[in-house]
């Protein structure tokens, strides 16, 4: 009986340390947990704030990217502006230089007109006096002919 005293008694003892281990654990396991939460808070907290301040470099980065895509764009579209501008100039200079080539020709031609109507002229006075010369000589000789002839009969022979 002593034995199962001593036994009942360690039992009891034992029960008891069990259930303040229990308790021990308990406790250690919950103050683990708490602190793990609070870990993970603290994490969630530095991650959020590195999340904030990552987006705002990166919405700072890509608002002076913009800047700088829309200042080179103004740049390219301004330049193509003046070039289309210059060519516009080239253009019209060039039209009025057809223009005026164009009339140049027309005036050429009317010169060349007159120039051939009077040298058309030129030529038919030309054969009119080729003709009248022809019948001058014509004449001449036949007055020649009629004047031997007469002074064949004048002068007797």
């Amino acid at each position: 009986m002593k034995y199962q005293h001593e036994l009942n008694r360690a039992k009891e003892s034992s029960s008891d340390r069990e259930t303040l281990l229990k308790k021990e654990l308990e406790e250690t396991v919950n103050k683990m947990e708490k602190e793990h939460r609070k870990e993970i808070d603290n994490l969630n907290l530095k991650m959020k704030s590195n999340l904030s301040n990552l987006e705002e470099e990166l919405r700072v980065k890509s608002e002076k990217e913009i800047e700088n895509l829309s200042s080179k764009k103004n740049n390219v579209i301004g330049k193509l502006e003046q070039e289309c501008n210059e060519l516009k100039i080239e253009l019209n200079n060039a039209n009025k230089e057809v223009k005026r080539l164009e009339e140049a020709v027309k005036e050429g031609e009317k010169g060349l007109g007159s120039v051939s109507l009077q040298v058309d002229g030129l030529q038919q006075e030309l054969q009119q006096t080729k003709d009248a010369l022809q019948k001058s000589q014509n004449n001449l000789a036949d007055t020649r002919n009629k004047a031997n002839l007469f002074q064949v009969t004048l002068i007797p022979s």
